[in-house]
Order: structure tokens, then C-alpha cells, then sequence
């Protein structure tokens, strides 16, 4: 989002909407491919997360991870809209709408969290909420004065169809080492500190080699990135791609 801002301004400076409608479209594509890997990571995994992390707490504190989740897609998003617009000089665009946002969550934790068997986990679905607000308004914004259009297949199919592959892997990683390793002898907390520490990992390489696979992202787009050609030259040591 930071190296954005530039790139953006020096393309309205010069009136080259060209350029910056291709800059905010791979700026969007990105944040979807580090959101939603992030969001169902933190969703499938939030139990034994919130157990690793926070071991006094009970298990059911990991529902409100995974309800708080869904709001890293929309937060990533909000990010880059934001750089977008303050590229283009309209930085108080994405103030006024987060402050929207912020107002939709006044509403919502007060009506939400008044209702008995949603309690604390209504303030967690009206944070999300505000996410959603101001991502949506932040995209009819840039939409409106970029003309900025987003490839349906780039920017949510080929994103969500690899986060899901990583997710069931990531989840099912998890259960098998939970599995083995409770004819270990560890602890509980240990055992799961493993399992999801594993799962983690195997999620991450899943995710990486998936997304080349499926052509979401390109080679020469993430060398096109701020410190891209680095990682495209230890993925292409990996093999991952060529």
C-alpha cells in the first residue's frame, strides 16, 4: 500500500489513466491474494490459534477469531483503495468513509451485542461489518474516479479457489498431526502448538505453489512488485515456478 502512492501519483500527474487503471488493478489483485490466504488461515485454524496463543482462554474465544477473520479481506482492501485514492489526491475520500464505517459499527455493536446468544461475538460481527462499509464505499470511489475495472476471475475466483485448496490443506494437516501425535505422550498444549505451527507451514506452500499453478498471479507480475524480483528468484530456486 505504501509503494502504491507513488506509482499512482506519478500517473495522474501525467494524466496517464492507462497506468494507473493497470497499477490499482494489480494493487487489488495483490491484496486479495495476501487477504483472503490470511482470512481462511485465521478461519480454519482460529481454535487452535486462540489454544496456542492464548492457552487460559476457553476454546470458544476462537469463534470470535474466526467471525474477525472475514474482516482481513475487507481491511486489505481498504488499504490499497486508500493508497489509490491518496495517490490521486483524494485522501479524504477513504477518511470519510471509514468513519461511515466506524458509525455502522456504533450502530451495530449496540443493537448486536444486545442480543442474548450472540453477547460479546456481535461486537466481533459489527467490526466486520464496518470493514465492509468502508471497503465497498473506498471501491465505488476509485471506480467512480479511476474507472477502474476489476477481472471477476482474477480478482475473486482464481484468489478464493487458492485460498481454498490452502485452507483445506492448512485444516487437514492439523487434524492428521493432532491425530498422530496423541499417541506421543506431549502435553495438549504442545501437541497442538505443533499441529498448528504445521499446518501453518504446509498451508503457506500449498498456497504459494497453488497460486502459479492456477495462474492468479503471474511471474513477471510479482517481479513487477516492490521487492518482487527477490521472491520470484528464490521461488524459481524452489521450482515452484520457472
Amino acid at each position: 500500500a505504501v509503494s502504491l502512492v507513488p506509482v499512482i501519483s506519478a500517473a495522474y500527474a501525467v494524466n496517464n489513466r492507462e497506468k494507473l487503471r493497470n497499477n490499482a488493478n494489480l494493487a487489488i489483485r495483490v491484496s486479495m491474494l495476501i487477504g483472503l490466504p490470511a482470512a481462511v488461515g485465521l478461519f480454519v485454524l482460529s481454535t487452535p490459534i486462540i489454544q496456542l496463543l492464548y492457552p487460559n482462554e476457553p476454546a470458544s474465544v476462537g469463534q470470535l477469531l474466526a467471525i474477525m477473520s472475514v474482516g482481513v479481506v475487507f481491511l486489505s482492501l481498504i488499504q490499497s483503495f486508500t493508497s489509490v485514492l491518496q495517490g490521486m489526491g483524494r485522501a479524504h475520500i477513504p477518511v470519510i468513509n471509514l468513519f461511515i464505517g466506524a458509525g455502522v459499527k456504533i450502530v451495530l455493536t449496540f443493537i448486536l451485542t444486545g442480543i442474548a446468544w450472540l453477547n460479546v461475538k456481535g461486537a466481533a460481527i459489527s467490526t466486520v461489518s464496518a470493514y465492509i462499509v468502508a471497503a465497498i464505499l473506498d471501491l465505488i470511489s476509485v471506480r467512480a474516479l479511476a474507472n477502474v475495472k476489476f477481472d471477476f476471475n482474477l480478482v475473486l475466483v482464481k484468489p478464493l479457489a487458492t485460498a481454498g485448496i490452502m485452507g483445506i490443506c492448512a485444516r487437514g494437516s492439523y487434524e492428521v498431526l493432532m491425530l498422530i501425535l496423541g499417541f506421543s505422550g506431549l502435553s495438549d498444549f504442545a501437541a497442538n502448538a505443533v499441529a498448528t505451527l504445521s499446518g501453518v507451514l504446509i498451508g503457506g506452500l500449498v498456497y504459494v505453489f497453488t497460486l502459479f499453478k492456477l495462474k492468479a498471479i503471474t511471474i513477471e507480475e510479482l517481479e513487477s512488485m516492490p521487492k518482487g524480483r527477490g521472491m520470484a528468484s528464490k521461488l524459481k530456486k524452489l521450482g515452484i515456478v520457472k
